[in-house]
């Protein structure tokens, strides 16, 4: 894990650190660190070509999912269990499709209610940011750091400044 480092003189007050996956001098993003490592179990399959339109139930409980894919609709049974994880907009969006949250908001829009749950697609967060410009006494660009030294150091080491993600 690299963080920012913080320069902290009287003109500067504390700035927040950024918090990025890196291993070994290298970006990881989520599919890199876990998906693809994961890929490799037999209870996990990955489909990139459809899109998944609404949970399936039985009552209160989800059974499998509807999607499409080349036009086509289809369903899946769940053999177990069903984890939504479609991200801050995605999630409610599918829940809301399937019957699942406020009811009084779901019969104004014609959808059938499963389950009655208020809090479903309300107070929604994202992750902001807002970049400020702030001029440093110190020299901190990254601008010629692609030398041969640090180009070996980077690729030997997994260090050196080629080693961070720029939001640093």
């Amino acid at each position: 894990l690299n963080r920012a480092q913080v320069i902290d003189d009287a003109r500067s007050p504390l700035a927040a650190a950024f918090a990025v996956n890196v291993a070994r001098g290298r970006r990881k993003s989520a599919a890199d660190a876990y998906l693809r490592p994961a890929l490799q179990r037999g209870n996990l399959s990955v489909w990139t070509t459809v899109q998944v339109l609404r949970l399936l139930m039985q009552g209160t409980r989800v059974t499998g999912v509807a999607y499409v894919q080349g036009g086509d609709v289809q369903t899946v049974p769940a053999a177990r269990e069903v984890i939504l994880c479609a991200g801050a907009i995605g999630s409610p969006h599918l829940l809301l499709h399937s019957g699942i949250g406020p009811k009084h908001d779901l019969e104004a829009l014609g959808i059938d209610v499963q389950v009655d749950s208020a809090g479903v697609g309300r107070n929604l967060q994202d992750h902001l940011a807002a970049p400020v410009a702030h001029y440093s006494l110190m020299p901190v660009s990254v601008s010629g750091a692609g030398t041969f030294v640090n180009r070996w150091r980077h690729k030997l080491l997994g260090s050196g400044p080629l080693a961070s993600n720029g939001a640093e």
